[in-house]
């Protein structure tokens, strides 16, 4: 073959090579995973916007925690309004897009004859969207909505369809013992972080994975 010609036909190779390599790297960027934080009505939804402070202005690469999406349930504006503010605050500005509403597992003060139901409906739609998103991180501090979707993700993990971490902060005002989400959740945590060291050395299933950092909350 003629020099000019296999000039010519590395130069194609090269230049496909580079295309192949942009597509490889968009498609790479398309498929991140999100991280997922949790909100619950009231309190909860306080402590997150705290847990949020301290680990985005403790971070020097925010992008590590990109995209991040928060769920709330679709009766609670509240709390997405109080979340919409604290990103405000660190300059990471919530839109739209970024928040995900979810069906309740419980109402408050719902009986709980009827929060099987409720349960069961929250159940099956948090499957279909954890098997759909395949978030890398749930964060979560204890509200009820939580419960379904950490299970989830348990099962997506055990079907090794990605690896989601679960990630559990008890609340600042559990001193003696954990929550009901949180004994429900316990064995199928990667890590349990608590306020007070009491805590550790409570005897539930997975309670190894209880770890105590001091108060962060």
């Amino acid at each position: 073959m003629p020099q000019s010609k296999q000039h010519i036909c590395l130069l194609y190779q090269y230049v496909i090579f580079q295309k192949i390599k942009h597509l490889k790297i968009l498609l790479k960027m398309e498929d991140i995973h999100p991280v997922w934080c949790i909100l619950g009505s009231g309190g909860h939804t306080a402590e997150m916007c705290i847990i949020l402070q301290g680990l985005l202005r403790q971070t020097k690469d925010i992008s590590k925690y990109k995209p991040m999406k928060f769920l709330v349930a679709n009766t609670d504006q509240t709390s997405k309004d109080k979340v919409q503010l604290t990103m405000s605050e660190l300059e990471q500005p919530a839109t739209e897009d970024d928040f995900i509403y979810i069906p309740r597992a419980r109402e408050v003060g719902q009986s709980w004859f009827t929060t099987v139901f409720s349960f069961l409906y929250a159940l099956l739609w948090s499957f279909w969207l954890v098997f759909k998103e395949k978030p890398r991180l749930i964060l979560c501090n204890g509200p009820g909505t939580c419960v379904p979707f950490c299970l989830a993700g348990f099962v997506q993990n055990l079907a090794r369809r990605s690896k989601t971490k679960l990630v559990y902060v008890e609340s600042f005002c559990r001193v003696n013992d954990i929550s009901m989400s949180g004994r429900i959740l316990l064995p199928y945590l990667d890590v349990m972080i608590v306020q007070w060291e009491p805590l550790t050395k409570i005897e539930y299933l997975g309670c190894k994975k209880i770890k105590y950092f001091g108060n962060i909350l």
